[in-house]
């Protein structure tokens, strides 16, 4: 009886993180693998956590881009029309023709081909 109480009381060693499970991404991850144009099928295999982080942070990096350039433009059509009516339509177009530029210059990104190893 004294062996079952001390093993209830010896810590049992925790499970070592499954390095397999993945979860799918969050939804703001999502929208930002939206913005980066990538090819989220493909990012979403366990081998490819690297890169889902990456092309997540490409996204974000066009999002906040086009998002400034839009406040930017806009500011910019105010100072010139003081209108605020065509400001706002002409600063949403800035930011909508930049975001489009910008996710065609990450989406073009040469990838590169790795050979597998013979070793």
């Amino acid at each position: 009886m004294t062996s079952s109480v001390a093993s209830d009381r010896t810590p049992r060693p925790s499970s070592p993180p499954r390095h397999g499970a993945f979860s799918s991404p969050n939804l703001l991850k999502r929208f930002f693998l939206m913005c980066s144009g990538a090819t989220r099928e493909i990012l979403y295999a366990p081998s490819c956590i690297t890169e889902l982080n990456k092309y997540s942070m490409f996204g974000a990096i066009i999002f906040f881009t086009a998002g400034f350039a839009s406040l930017s433009g806009g500011y910019a059509a105010y100072t010139a029309f003081r209108d605020t009516a065509v400001a706002t339509a002409l600063g949403v177009l800035w930011g909508l023709f930049i975001f489009t530029l910008d996710r065609l210059i990450v989406s073009g990104i040469r990838k590169q081909h790795h050979e597998p190893s013979d070793a």
